[in-house]
């Protein structure tokens, strides 16, 4: 078993922005702390003296325009990145190994639009309409037979979100509704914008494809999100890990 260690890297400069919002390019810094068995990745691009930065910190991940410094490649930066997205905090997985080779991760990052509609101002009217004839029935002890058009309306909810998949058409509006409208703010009487979430936040009764909660088989206990799975990390990513190089210098502000 490996054993628990902690390491600080510096593996790159990333752009950023000086106090004067010049640009600039200031060292990416790494923690890597492996703990019982937990491996976390933080990072904090162009650390300052007061403990503030120039960039991100936590997971600022390590994009293209990553540049290596003394020590590493490229080819390092990929890895790193890779290992940072698919194993950090690895006691706290949303879906089981079972789940990832079903490949359940990739559908539950795709990219969702959500839209927004509400009841018309005459389904409305139509909905307290029966709402009322049925209270006032049952003070009355009288039996009251709701329509065909009142059980509709009684039924419907005054809002809902239809999801689709990015570049799909927008959904047709339901019988009785319309899209929001803004009540108050700088688009006040404007339609309520599509809302935006990847398909790991939708509820499988929000959209067919939805994946929170979804279960890989019906006799599961957990569905994607209903728990915290844990994984092992490989001994190689740690052995990995463990050699990368150290920097020359303690951690400083910024530099070129």
């Amino acid at each position: 078993m490996t054993e628990d260690f902690k390491r600080i890297v510096r593996p790159a400069s990333v752009p950023v922005q000086d106090r004067n919002g010049k640009p600039r390019r200031a060292p990416l810094w790494l923690t890597i702390s492996y703990k019982a068995g937990r491996l976390s990745i933080t990072g904090v691009e162009g650390p300052l003296s007061n403990g503030d930065a120039l960039g991100s910190c936590g997971q600022c991940g390590i994009d293209d325009k990553a540049v290596p410094l003394k020590g590493f490649t490229r080819a390092d930066l990929a890895r790193l990145r890779e290992i940072w997205d698919r194993w950090h905090l690895n006691d706290m997985c949303s879906l089981s190994p079972e789940m990832r080779a079903a490949g359940w991760l990739e559908k539950a990052r795709l990219p969702m639009v959500g839209y927004h509609f509400s009841m018309t101002a005459a389904a409305s009217a139509a909905k307290r309409k029966a709402e009322a004839a049925a209270l006032a029935a049952a003070k009355a002890g009288e039996t009251f037979t709701a329509s065909a058009e009142q059980v509709a309306r009684l039924n419907q909810p005054y809002s809902v979100v239809l999801w689709t998949h990015e570049g799909e058409p927008e959904p047709a509006a339901p019988e009785g509704m319309e899209r929001r409208r803004e009540i108050g703010g700088h688009n006040a009487g404007g339609v309520t914008p599509p809302e935006r979430k990847t398909l790991g936040w939708i509820k499988p009764d929000e959209h067919p494809d939805g994946m929170l909660n979804r279960k890989l088989h019906p006799s599961d206990e957990y569905g994607y999100g209903g728990k915290r799975w844990f994984e092992a990390v490989p001994r190689d990513v740690l052995d990995w890990l463990q050699a990368l190089p150290e920097p020359e210098s303690e951690c400083r502000p910024w530099e070129d």
